[in-house]
C-alpha cells in the first residue's frame, strides 16, 4: 500500500514529505526496493501517505486541471474574509489596554493574560513584602483570572525582581543584626 501510494502521490505532485523517488526505485519497483533495503518508517510518516490523504490530493489535483473549454483553474479552497474600507480604522479602545500591575497603556498584542491561580498567589506573595498598596488593593478585589488581568511580561518580571531584591535586603539586615548579637 505504501509503495503504491508514494508513486500515486508523486504523480499528482503532492508528496507530503519530499523523498527522492529515484532512490526509492531501483528499476524493480518501489515495493521491492523497500523490501530489499529493509526500509522502515515511522507511524506518523505512514499516516501522511494513507489512502484518505491520497484521495484528497487527487481531488485537489483534478480540481486544478483545466475544465473543458475554460482555461482558468478552479480554486481548491475558497477563503472567506471581510475587507475594511480605507476610511475604517481599527477601534483604538480594543487595541490598547492598561497593564494590571503598573497601569501603563500598552498595545494588546504585547500583553499576556493571567490564566492560573498560581500567578495570583505569587503576586500576593510579592506585593506583601513590598507593601505595594495599589497592587494589593487590586488583588484583594478578586483573583487575577476573574479580573481578566493583562500585563506585559516585563512588568511581571519587574515585580518578581523587586520582591527578590527586597527579600535579599531583609535577609542581609537580619544576618547583620544576628552577627552583632
Amino acid at each position: 500500500m505504501l509503495s503504491k501510494n508514494i508513486s500515486l502521490f508523486h504523480e499528482v505532485i503532492a508528496l507530503p514529505i519530499p523523498p527522492d523517488i529515484r532512490r526509492l526505485n531501483d528499476e524493480e519497483g518501489i515495493k521491492s526496493t523497500m523490501k530489499k533495503k529493509t526500509a522502515k518508517y515511522h507511524n506518523l510518516c505512514r499516516i501522511k501517505f494513507n489512502n484518505t490523504k491520497l484521495e484528497r490530493a487527487q481531488k485537489r489535483h483534478m480540481s486544478q486541471m483545466p475544465s473543458g473549454s475554460s482555461s482558468e483553474f478552479k480554486s481548491p479552497k475558497r477563503l472567506r474574509c471581510t475587507q475594511r474600507s480605507k476610511d475604517q480604522q481599527p477601534d483604538p479602545v480594543e487595541d490598547v489596554h492598561k497593564c494590571f500591575i503598573c497601569d501603563i497603556e500598552s498595545p494588546l498584542f504585547s500583553l499576556r493574560e493571567a490564566m492560573t491561580m498560581k500567578l495570583n498567589q505569587r503576586l500576593v506573595d510579592c506585593a506583601t513584602p513590598l507593601q505595594d498598596k495599589q497592587l494589593l488593593a487590586k488583588l484583594s478585589s478578586g483573583d487575577v483570572i476573574a479580573q481578566e488581568m493583562k500585563y506585559p511580561p516585563s512588568c511581571l518580571a519587574a515585580v518578581y525582581n523587586k520582591e527578590r531584591a527586597k527579600t535579599r535586603q531583609t535577609e542581609a539586615e537580619s544576618s547583620r543584626i544576628q552577627e552583632k548579637i
